[in-house]
């Protein structure tokens, strides 16, 4: 008989295991094993040799450590075991030698010979291994650890001790103990590496249930027993709204709240504020457009909170005095938890004054040791490009591109790349983490019994109102007195626009290609300008031109002094002719925004000839237009017919883009004493111009009844509940869909009284295609050129999409299904997404998620056929990291975008289950541990200046290297205040979080020092001097990567 050398195995030198494979070899018949513990790899070290025994019992106990508080009569070691097992087996690596070793285990366990029993009390503070003849006690459970990796104390013991400890001591506990046997199998076949059989469907709501499981979480809001209840009473999609922003300001500090227009954002964000301000009294500002000043200090003083309002034009200076803030609203920043932005689209251009002074607002808070939380809140956080939303988004990360790292998402910026090429699925992945996105369809499909309280406090289901699209047909060529083509035809071919194109004039150096394509770029931008504004009215256009053939002829004679106006003037300019030409400084005031130039430089002759040329173009169009009055304008004309016709009876609100469309149609109205009398209804007229208290005034009296119809510009699209009109009017082209939805959501919302609502869009009849084609043929040159060389957004303005000119034909089809289908893309387009993930958790049942997905172990696998050839993977890292992955077996590549892969492991609930036997799971699991490492590591050793783009800024870099240069070479080593500056500088500029506007200011700088090299003071005065007051923030530290934190959730094979 074997016996061990030792009387005392410890694992050091001689290994428990090994024993343990030699007595077994030697006498296979009878083994029974107490153990305060057990796992598969305890079992490996011995499966080869354990198959032969003839009997073999497992006692299974527990003895308790060190931290255990509890009593024996308290302990539950049924739930003790179920819970470790599961944890222990699916912590185990996921490969193809571990799942052999599991599916033996359970071979060897569903024997005859083989029972196991799970001793419930008292606690087993003994070990002990017992053949025939021979035992091994001591303190090693059976457990990898406790057999092979522990320091042990273990005594053998020979005859006559065996035979007493299995009679005196195994036997007696045996007895008291429960089979289990059973229900050690269940846990090894349920386990990842087990044999049981989950369906898709499983995997498929696993997979979204573990993704959001912090967001389906119990909001944690706080009240008081001693204060009242809340006077926010929410539907219940709004309900499900409040839940995951509150998740979300717990991931990531901030949330995006964009539901469809006239669906209660302000509500959901009101029952927030109640929460932080009133109930947890904590300190909040929201941030507005002054022309809902009123709405937001009655919503607040509702809720019995302070009204702390800024409005976004008070940010719209140079600069942000914080103190004057304060004072403003007797608040101190330190003390501020929460930031609601309402329409924060209006934050989308990062050059822009409120958008640097915002960003530099939620910095200063955060310099006081406090996160303050983001609400964004926006029906279109899209405007002209998925950059208005990125740009967003860094308002609430501050610039960091990383902000979405427990979603997989490592580098912000290169989804946004991805999706700016047309795959917005790369940004839904984004919508998915951190935005609440629903349309009037979705409410309707997944909220049937959605209510809403009334004023009078009665609770009616929310019903929408059906939207018809209508058109108004009138002749653009019979408003512009049969000249519309000629005039067209002059905008396209006949003007030069020399001023615009400047640099292909310069003969004193090799043409800058970028200038040059920038500037025809800057031409094109003009010309579509000019053709938006002739679709609008005649007014507006006659105006364009009559302004800017002042400002050539002005520019002729500043240009042959030898002077030109400045760039930041120019774009300025240029920007403002797409709005009211009234908004512009005074066109003849040049002096103060010229700078020098040689007109040795300049071909001056071809210059001024083509300076000559255009002026010659626009006066002819003027002349020819000028005298065109109200009774000859084909359009203002069909626009009367249409209030007379269509509006006579209802409320109505009219929207222009232009302010001197809408300045114009009143004056036109108001000059014609016969329309005033057929009509006899009171007509109001909103533009940019009018006071806060003015438009508030309109509104009111709208509202009451006074004022039966409104003709604005869009400065009433936003935010205004103007839901007792049953029209809306576009009356010029809308070149912005997203402007159309705005709009369309004045009248559209919750608590409609009409059935009904009616969207009427004026179109030219037969110009619209010669129009499109124009305007088309100008946009296709301006992104040409943008894609090439990259043109600042304070150049190109808002603007067009390529889809809007299918749109608007789409609009204007005689097929009612044409135009309601795009109306619904359009809302989709704009706000789909987000609600992919989460509506088929609603679907399946929230209340039953917890208990479902607690049967089901993390690691499961199944199968479905989807005509694809692949393996879905998903991991979680420290439990807080979210990777999906999946693998193409076909090209041997990954997908990793959520959005994606979702199309892939959708499916019903009855969906059959289909798994291929010839996919190697386990090496394609092996690539993704290691992406997902690299990911890890390529992050972590990142050194960079965090920018806008993520990226390190060559410019800064140069400068920084510069400062260096100065500090020890030209410096005195006594100039010690002059070396302390320069150190302080370079430390700044490695911590401070770099704006596009802040970027433009220091590389103005650096480029004005580069030309001379001599004025190294001034540059270090005016670098010092900015950063001064800038916010450090020191760049967060990436952990380094332990794959012991990398956890299998669920795999599904694609077929």
């Amino acid at each position: 008989m074997y016996t061990p050398n030792k009387s005392i195995i410890d694992n050091d030198k001689i290994k428990l295991f090994t024993e343990l494979r030699n007595i077994l070899n030697d006498q296979p018949n009878h083994f029974d094993v107490a153990t305060g513990y057990f796992n598969v790899g305890g079992f490996e070290l011995v499966a080869q040799e354990i198959k032969g025994v003839k009997k073999f019992r497992l006692l299974l106990g527990h003895s308790p450590s060190v931290d255990d508080k509890l009593k024996p009569d308290l302990f539950e070691p049924i739930t003790f075991y179920k819970m470790n097992l599961r944890e222990d087996l699916e912590n185990e690596e996921f490969t193809s030698k571990k799942s052999q070793a599991v599916k033996d285990l359970i071979s060897f366990l569903e024997k005859q010979i083989v029972e196991v029993k799970l001793l419930e009390k008292p606690f087993l503070h003994g070990k002990a291994y017992i053949f025939d003849g021979l035992a091994i006690i001591g303190s090693s459970n059976f457990t990898y650890s406790g057999l092979a990796g522990n320091t042990e104390l273990n005594a053998v013991l020979i005859d006559p001790h065996p035979v007493y400890v299995k009679k005196e001591w195994f036997d007696k506990f045996w007895e008291q103990a429960r089979d289990f046997k059973q229900e050690l199998t269940e846990i090894l076949k349920s386990s990842k590496l087990g044999t049981k059989e989950y369906s898709p469907y499983e995997v498929y709501i696993k997979a979204l249930y573990e993704l959001q499981r912090k967001e389906l979480e119990p909001t944690d809001t706080h009240t008081n027993e001693n204060l009242p209840d809340s006077v926010v009473n929410l539907a219940t999609f709004q309900e499900d709204a409040v839940n995951r922003i509150y998740s979300s300001l717990t991931n990531y500090n901030g949330v995006l709240v964009a539901d469809s227009v006239g669906l209660g954002k302000t509500w959901i964000a009101k029952k927030v504020i109640e929460d932080f301000g009133f109930y947890r009294r904590r300190k909040f500002l929201v941030v507005c457009p002054a022309q809902l000043h009123r709405m937001w200090q009655a919503e607040l003083k509702d809720l019995g909170v302070s009204e702390n309002i800024i409005h976004q034009e008070y940010l719209g200076g140079e600069g942000l005095d914080y103190e004057d803030l304060e004072k403003r609203h007797q608040i101190k920043l330190s003390d501020i938890s929460l930031i609601v932005i309402d329409e924060s689209h209006n934050f989308r251009n990062p050059i822009s004054n409120r958008y640097e002074n915002l960003f530099s607002l939620i910095e200063k808070i955060r310099s006081y040791g406090k996160t303050p939380k983001v609400i964004l809140m926006t029906a279109t956080p899209m405007n002209n490009t998925v950059w208005d939303f990125y740009f967003q988004l860094m308002l609430i990360g501050q610039n960091n591109k990383r902000m979405f790292i427990k979603q997989g998402i490592f580098d912000l910026q290169k989804e946004f790349n991805k999706a700016q090429k047309g795959n917005t699925n790369h940004i839904n992945d984004v919508l998915q983490s951190i935005s609440i996105r629903r349309t009037r369809q979705y409410i309707r499909e997944n909220y049937h019994d959605a209510k809403f309280k009334t004023e009078t406090g009665e609770y009616i289901k929310i019903e929408f109102p059906d939207r018809k699209l209508e058109e108004v047909h009138y002749s653009l060529d019979k408003a512009y007195d049969g000249l519309y083509a000629e005039i067209s035809r002059k905008i396209e071919a006949d003007l030069t626009l020399a001023y615009y194109k400047l640099s292909e004039y310069n003969i004193s150096e090799k043409k800058d290609l970028v200038k040059v394509q920038r500037g025809i770029a800057l031409a094109g931008i003009f010309q579509t300008v000019l053709l938006k504004r002739l679709e609008s009215s005649v007014e507006a256009f006659r105006k364009s031109v009559k302004s800017h053939m002042e400002f050539l002829t002005e520019f002729k004679s500043v240009v042959q002094k030898g002077k030109i106006l400045r760039k930041k003037f120019f774009e300025k300019y240029i920007n403002s002719l797409d709005e009211s030409v009234e908004d512009i400084d005074d066109l003849g005031d040049f002096a103060k925004h010229l700078e020098d130039i040689d007109l040795k430089d300049y071909n001056k002759e071809k210059l001024f000839a083509d300076l000559d040329r255009d002026i010659k173009v626009f006066s002819t169009i003027y002349n020819d237009i000028k005298n065109i009055d109200e009774s000859q304008d084909a359009k203002l004309i069909k626009f009367k017919e249409h209030l007379l016709k269509n509006l006579k009876s209802e409320k109505a609100v009219i929207f222009s883009y232009y302010s001197d469309t809408v300045k114009y149609v009143a004056q036109a109205l108001d000059n014609d004493a016969d329309f005033k009398k057929k009509f006899g209804k009171k007509i109001a007229f909103v533009t940019g111009s009018n006071s806060s208290s003015e438009r508030q005034g309109i509104l009111e009296d709208f509202l009451n009844g006074k004022t039966n119809v409104i003709i604005s510009t869009d400065i009433l699209s936003e935010g205004q509940n103007l839901q007792r009109a049953k029209t809306v009017t576009n009356y010029d082209l809308h070149w912005n869909p997203v402007r159309m939805i705005q709009r369309a959501g004045r009248i559209d919302r919750i608590g409609s009284p009409f059935k009904e609502i009616i969207i009427y869009n004026f179109y030219p009849e037969d110009e619209l295609e010669s129009l499109l084609d124009l305007v088309q043929t100008l946009q296709k040159k301006i992104m040409m050129i943008n894609d090439t060389i990259g043109l600042d957004a304070s150049v190109l303005g808002e603007q067009i999409n390529p889809k809007v000119f299918g749109i608007i034909r789409d609009l204007k089809s005689e097929e009612e299904e044409t135009k309601d289908k795009t109306m619904e893309l359009l809302e989709a387009e704009q706000f789909g997404g987000g609600e992919l993930f989460f509506q088929p958790l609603k679907n399946f049942g929230l209340d039953k998620l917890p208990a479902f997905a607690q049967e089901l172990p993390h690691g499961i696998q199944s199968g479905l056929k989807k005509g694809y050839r692949g393996v879905f993977f998903y991991l979680q890292y420290a439990g807080e990291y979210h990777f999906w992955y999946l693998y193409d077996l076909v090209h041997k590549d990954f997908k990793t975008n959520k959005t994606e892969i979702l199309d892939f492991i959708a499916c019903r609930q009855d969906e059959k289950r289909v798994v291929p036997e010839d996919i190697d799971v386990y090496q394609a699991y092996e690539e993704i541990k290691g992406r997902i490492a690299d990911l890890f590591n390529e992050t972590r050793f990142e050194v960079e200046m965090r920018t806008p783009s993520g990226k390190k800024e060559k410019f800064l870099i140069d400068m920084r290297d510069e400062l260096e240069h100065i500090k020890t070479e030209v410096l005195f080593e006594e100039d010690v205040k002059g070396r302390a500056k320069i150190e302080e500088i370079v430390i700044k500029i490695n911590e401070v979080n770099f704006t596009k506007k802040r970027l433009q200011y220091l590389r103005r700088s650096w480029n004005a020092f580069k030309k001379t090299h001599k004025s190294w003071r001034k540059l270090v005065a005016e670098i010092g001097d900015f950063l001064s007051d800038k916010v450090e923030t020191p760049t967060e530290v990436i952990e380094e990567f332990n794959d012991k934190k990398l956890k299998l959730i669920c795999v599904d094979y694609i077929s």
